[in-house]
């Protein structure tokens, strides 16, 4: 149950879906290659990344990138006042804004994707050793002398 989960295809498919790639799930694949990790699982890690959950990752990203680089939030806000009454300085304002968030951005993607797959490995290691350690707990129990054993009957026929 859950074999592949052993190996990083956790950190992979987390790592490759927080950063804005067309081919996400092709390169988690790719990636799983070499790893020797579950392409399935790790291709279902990218879709971390949807339209629900693109904008807080990539605020996050600019958050820690703005950490990172300790540039000033003031610019940032002054683009975000969009001047809707001149459809002219649309454009412009749009290119200051994507100016004043590409640093950040650029930075705080690859470390956020690293902080993220590091906690999804981490938690899936966690889950994967309470899901196999109460499975075995529950054979160890099933084979205590005057426990009924089963393995006569079959489960479809009675």
């Amino acid at each position: 149950m859950f074999a592949g989960l052993q190996r990083p295809c956790v950190f992979v498919g987390l790592f490759i879906g927080v950063i804005p790639l067309p081919t996400q799930m092709f390169l988690a694949a790719l990636l799983c290659v070499p790893l020797r990790a579950n392409a399935a699982a790790a291709m279902a890690a990218t879709w971390l990344t949807n339209p629900l959950t693109a904008f807080p990752i990539w605020a996050g990203a600019w958050w820690f990138g703005g950490w990172f680089t300790v540039q000033d939030h003031k610019p940032v806000i002054d683009a975000l006042n969009i001047p809707w009454t001149q459809p002219g300085l649309w454009w412009a304002t749009l290119l200051s804004w994507a100016d004043a968030l590409g640093k950040p951005t650029l930075i705080g993607l690859p470390i956020m994707s690293l902080v993220l797959a590091t906690v999804g490995y981490v938690v899936t290691m966690l889950v994967w050793r309470r899901v196999t350690t109460r499975t075995w707990r529950r054979r160890a129990h099933a084979r205590k002398p005057g426990y009924p054993d089963h393995s006569q009957t079959s489960r479809c026929f009675p």
